[in-house]
């Protein structure tokens, strides 16, 4: 029993033979006269439809026997640039089974390729042709890594960008500053006036000028004390407070002002953080400078998917419609021959093409068992590419194999190696401010890869007297391109991983390592002078939202004034000093009463004779 992925014997209804003998004799016999002119157009028109601009065929040849067809002289042009070919060719020769033909398969025993060409101008402008096709697939690139160009940040920039402390703490600061203002102001509003002042004076000076003879003058005297301590408690204690205040609210706002002037420090650590300030090295130029390379190239395999997937999915559909057609066939009986070998819809046996490259190098294409349903023998395709070099010790090959299953699914697998590869001028960067042109080098390298619905692939590529040129117009592109042009050699590492679309690409470089040097130098130096610039404007930020002037710094000092002020004021009104003065009062009159009493004694005694 044969299992679904084999292809099945072909079968031929009996009343169909009569049928297909007279159709092969009329094309057989008209063959000779109209065959190669109905193959031309039949050519041409399916080439302008799949291409969707003008196909130039010079002639097509016919041969019977062997059965085969030759194009000669095609042109095809590029439907994007209509003053170009996408590709021409001198001839395109295939040798086909007319056996298997008839009988619905296309064996193409050799197929060759003269002289394959890509985008040669042409000597007049193709024409495009309109398309059926709504769903034409569209292929996205994104910026170049280097579209913003290699440059140190301007301090306005940094700064446009970061979340600044130093304006949040500019605003606490100020916040702080206008709530401990009015909570000063208020205590200041309760300090003595000045005629409260003058009040005291008075009632000192009363105090000082009583007479005190008697216990009744003292304890005059003492209740005029008292009524003056109970006067100034009061205001007393508005001073006090005004002190606590003043001591609590000038904390708070150093504490403030302190953290004011620490953010700009903070802010720069900040944005420091956030830059390759420390780790030159982390802008690695070797990416910069080949990741549009790689992504070209990524580009083109994703173009090529997208050309060969269509004649994998059509072939799919004819299949199931073929399927549906013969269960549609009217009865009758099948005779059913068994097939010695099984053949795919078409394939290639052998294939060659001679490929001129725009540069003149000349490449040799092979081919075996090429076609899109390889399930079918269960064998894979094989395929390689061959410099076709006489420069001694330059060789470039490329050997691989795929494989399309029975859902259309294609996995292949290959490696490449090169040496002595001459490389022409080639533009490597051409970004806002570095532009980098390899003039020659000498290349050589290998490489594997395997794609199984996921892509991976490790690269080694090394360039030997290199020659680099180019403009730069910021100090540090003009850094990087005079490190550059001092560069006689250098390698590449590429690997890739990930979607066969979109891959992952990692590019490593000794010339990260050539570069590092100059960088950590110079770059350090440029960070020095951005750090200075930052840390300034920083500065000036601080003061124009601080607001905290020269006027309101002297507010505390007025404050403090003040208190001192009251203070002194009211420090010969102080309780020690009311009790002092009562007190040398309280012994003046017991002075006076000692002295009295003598004199009395004294009067007593004369009156003894003494």
């Amino acid at each position: 029993m044969e299992t679904e992925n084999k292809k099945q014997p072909g079968p031929i209804r009996v009343g169909g033979i009569a049928t297909l003998a007279i159709s092969v004799g009329v094309i057989t016999a008209a063959g000779y006269f109209l065959a190669a002119p109905f193959a031309k157009s039949l050519i041409s028109t399916g080439m302008e439809q799949a291409f969707g601009a003008e196909t130039n065929i010079d002639s097509v040849d016919i041969n019977w026997q062997p059965f085969g067809l030759a194009i000669n002289g095609l042109k095809q042009t590029n439907p994007d640039k209509l003053s170009e070919n996408l590709f021409e060719f001198n001839q395109a020769a295939a040798s086909v089974n007319l056996w298997e033909l008839l009988i619905g398969n296309v064996l193409i025993e050799q197929l060759t390729v003269d002289n394959l060409m890509f985008n040669t101008q042409r000597a007049e402008k193709g024409e495009a042709i309109e398309s059926d096709d709504e769903n034409e697939v569209g292929l996205e690139t994104g910026d170049s890594e280097l579209g913003g160009g290699i440059e140190v940040p301007s301090a306005e920039e940094l700064l446009a960008k970061a979340d600044l402390i130093t304006e949040k703490k500019a605003k606490a600061l100020k916040q702080t500053w206008n709530t401990e203002n009015e909570q000063l102001k208020a205590k200041v509003d309760a300090l003595p006036s000045k005629d409260a002042l003058k009040k005291y004076e008075a009632q000192w000076k009363e105090i000082e000028n009583t007479k005190v003879k008697s216990l009744e003058d003292l304890e005059t005297l003492k209740k005029k004390i008292n009524v003056l301590k109970a006067d100034l408690k009061k205001d007393k204690a508005a001073i006090s407070e005004l002190k606590s205040q003043y001591k609590e609210s000038k904390e708070k706002v150093d504490t403030a002002y302190k953290e004011l002037k620490a953010a700009p420090d903070q802010d720069w650590q900040n944005i420091k953080s956030k830059l390759p300030i420390d780790d030159p090295n982390a802008v690695a130029i070797s990416k910069l400078i080949f990741g549009d390379e790689v992504t070209g190239y990524i580009v083109k395999a994703e173009e090529l998917y997208q050309t060969v997937k269509p004649f994998i999915d059509a072939n799919k559909e004819v299949k199931a419609q073929d399927k549906l057609s013969a269960d549609k066939l009217e009865t009758g009986r099948d005779i059913e021959f068994e097939l010695e070998d099984k053949w795919p819809t078409w394939v290639i046996k052998q294939l060659l093409i001679n490929v001129v490259a725009p540069n003149q190098q000349k490449f040799k294409v092979t081919g075996e068992e090429i076609n899109v349903e390889n399930y079918v023998r269960n064998k894979p395709s094989q395929y390689s590419v061959n410099l076709d070099s006489e420069i001694k010790g330059e060789s470039l090959t490329l050997s691989g194999k795929y494989f399309v299953d029975t859902v259309g699914d294609i996995s292949t697998d290959g490696d490449w190696s090169a040496s002595g590869i001459n490389v022409d001028s080639k533009s490597l960067t051409d970004s806002s401010d570095l532009i980098v042109t390899m003039q020659n080098a000498i290349l050589s390298g290998n490489g594997r890869y395997q794609v199984n619905q996921q892509l991976e692939s490790q690269n080694t590529v090394s360039f030997k007297n290199v020659n680099l040129v180019g403009e730069a117009s910021t100090k540090l592109a003009q850094l990087t391109l005079d490190t550059l042009t001092k560069v006689s050699e250098f390698n590449l590492n590429v690997n890739l991983d990930g979607e066969v679309t979109s891959p992952n690409i990692s590019i490593k470089s000794d010339l990260d390592n050539q570069l590092n040097t100059a960088f950590k130098e110079q770059v350090s130096d440029r960070w020095s002078d951005l750090q200075d610039e930052t840390k300034g404007k920083l500065k000036d930020k601080l003061q124009a939202e601080l607001n905290l002037n020269a006027k309101d710094l002297q507010k505390f000092n007025e404050v403090k004034a003040q208190y001192e002020a009251a203070e002194s004021d009211l420090q010969k009104y102080g309780q020690e000093q009311l009790d002092k003065f009562l007190d040398e009062k309280k012994s003046e009159l017991k002075n006076k009463a000692k002295d009295k009493l003598k004199d009395k004694l004294k009067d007593k005694l004369k009156g003894f004779g003494f």
